[in-house]
């Protein structure tokens, strides 16, 4: 008779010894055997306990091989190494300085000095010497110890030499015989005359690597080699971390600092969850910008995102085919924070990166960010009286703690929030949606997108898709509503024009066509010289599809919602 088989399904405890039991019942020589009250149960408890563990054990191994599944600092250091990424340990505070005056700044040496809430002293160098003479712009980097110029030996073998634990990498310079060495940055193929150095994360710290790496080692691509004649003077800064960040004004001794970023992007160490996301992104880039991924990868690993930008749903990136409307040939970047603008120092900085790094014929910009805010009525039927008060609550946090991009609003999951907080909801309906842009006046033509399908009217009908708050136009206060002109085969709305109305939105006679309103593609344009340069209303609109609207592009979403209960 063949032998029966184990069942290697159950790994946990209980299932291993069941199996195992299972197994040795069908043996003739323990029929009838009673395993629970006997010594081999002892024996059945250590043989599970040691399948048990050598079956963890190897699902560890399995996951710590795999760079998504890795949860050991060390292994997904490891893991990123070959993909390219030089994972940080502690990283400096940094910020971008405008100052005036006339002096020279010489990198780790001249210093800066901030202080926290609590009066603490911290100080700030740059990375390269800078002629000031008048004003100008440079960044700043928290550091508690300094090396500035420190001879270094370097082992001619290996061509290596170990600089420390906590140092930031990106603040290392070189110097071989007085003459700069720049840190190799992948764009190019070295030779053996290219004055390079490399930086490697081994497991006591970094090190620097030149030239070839061994002494059997005769390829040339790797860069010039350091011989013992050579001397080699590096500079680095060892930060203090996180406690850098969040310091809003820093001062010199000589100049005046007339404006500062906040501090940001000092840590205490790696933040992991990032490095498993960058690091296939940015080595499937390769220091150049073509798919979105290498935009997201090369932007989130570059270190010039703004203070307030933390994460990556706080940064949108979208093609110009995707647009709306269309921009073939453009890639278009946006912040989630109000504050930063085109012109912002941050911005100028991240968007000249991308430009160096994108292809010929594709031109990277900065839109805006537009607040956009959606007003939801929620119908919700309970299964019992019990009170679902602070549902709206959940929902509004759910979408608006932290503000973030892409935040499309779906039933769906106004369902799956509801249901994982009250057992009792049975159903929920959304029986009304609205969005609110707000239009400064200028005296152009002003287009105004929601970037969803409007809810078409009828003839006569105002204000059934789109209509505007009050403003002063002439000698007195009117209202934009819309009204449809244009009809499909099937008598559906697909264009219309806005009219001035009272505030019962009532047609205001004799002032004609204010603009014109396409309901497929969701945006009017208000006429040139309607809104006043001083003038600011909002424009609310209806979208058609209330139970999944699209939040996309430069828009970010704040929400209010209301509901009702019943029993049901």
């Amino acid at each position: 008779m063949a032998n029966p088989k184990i069942n290697i399904s159950s790994l946990d405890f209980d299932g291993i010894k069941a199996s195992l039991k299972a197994y040795l019942s069908t043996k003739p020589q323990f029929t009838g055997y009673d395993f629970n009250g006997s010594a081999i149960n002892i024996l059945l408890d250590v043989m599970a306990y040691n399948t048990l563990f050598y079956g963890y054990y190897t699902n560890m191994i399995a996951n710590e091989t795999f760079l998504d599944t890795a949860q050991i600092d060390n292994n997904i250091i490891r893991l990123a190494a070959p993909l390219g990424v030089l994972v940080p340990n502690k990283t400096c505070a940094k910020s971008t300085l405008t100052v005036s005056g006339i002096a020279t700044i010489t990198s780790y040496s001249s210093v800066f000095t901030g202080s926290d809430v609590s009066g603490a002293s911290y100080r700030f160098y740059t990375l390269t010497n800078t002629n000031v003479n008048g004003s100008t712009t440079l960044d700043v980097y928290e550091a508690s110890t300094v090396a500035n110029k420190l001879q270094i030996t370097v082992d001619t073998t290996t061509q290596t030499s170990f600089l420390g634990t906590n140092i930031d990498p990106i603040t290392v310079s070189v110097q071989v015989n007085g003459e700069s060495w720049s840190r190799y940055d992948g764009t190019t193929v070295p030779n053996s005359s290219s004055k390079i150095f490399y930086i490697e994360r081994i497991v006591d710290g970094f090190q620097l690597v030149f030239g070839k790496k061994n002494s059997t080692d005769y390829a040339s691509s790797y860069g010039k080699t350091i011989t013992a004649n050579d001397t080699v003077l590096v500079s680095y800064l060892i930060p203090t971390g996180s406690a850098g960040n969040n310091i809003t004004s820093i001062t010199h001794s000589t100049l005046t600092v007339t404006k500062s970023t906040t501090t940001s992007d000092g840590s205490d160490s790696p933040d992991l969850d990032s490095v498993k996301f960058l690091a296939p992104k940015s080595f499937a880039a390769n220091e150049r910008a073509v798919t979105l991924d290498d935009y997201y990868g090369l932007l989130l690993s570059s270190g010039l995102l703004p203070a307030a930008i933390t994460s990556r749903t706080q940064v949108n990136i979208w093609g110009g085919d995707d647009a709306t409307p269309t921009a073939y040939g453009r890639t278009f970047v946006s912040f989630a924070d109000t504050g930063i603008t085109a012109g912002s120092i941050e911005v100028t900085n991240c968007i000249t990166f991308l430009k160096a790094k994108s292809m010929i014929g594709v031109l990277p910009e900065y839109v805006q960010v537009q607040p956009i805010t959606a007003y939801a009525t929620l119908n919700v039927i309970t299964s019992t009286s019990t009170s679902v008060s602070g549902l709206t609550g959940i929902v509004q946090s759910y979408y608006n703690n932290p503000p973030r991009f892409n935040n499309n609003i779906r039933i769906a999951d106004i369902k799956s929030v509801a249901s994982a907080n009250y057992t009792n909801i049975k159903n929920i309906n959304m029986t009304s949606l609205y969005f609110v842009l707000g239009v400064s006046g200028s005296d152009g033509q002003k287009l105004v997108h929601f970037k969803n399908e409007l809810v078409p009217g009828s003839t006569l009908v105002y204000g059934n898709a789109m209509k505007s708050t009050g403003f002063t136009y002439g000698a007195q206060t009117i209202y934009l509503a819309d009204t449809p002109t244009i009809f499909n085969e099937s008598g559906v709305a697909t264009e219309g024009m806005l009219a001035a109305v009272n505030s019962n939105l009532s047609l205001i006679g004799g002032l004609g066509k204010l603009g014109y309103v396409n309901y497929l593609q969701g945006y009017a344009v208000i006429k040139e010289n309607v809104l006043g340069s001083t003038a600011s209303i909002n424009m609310t609109g209806y979208p058609r599809y209330i139970d999944s609207t699209i939040i996309k592009d430069e828009f970010l979403l704040s929400t209010s919602f209301d509901a009702t209960a019943s029993v049901g």
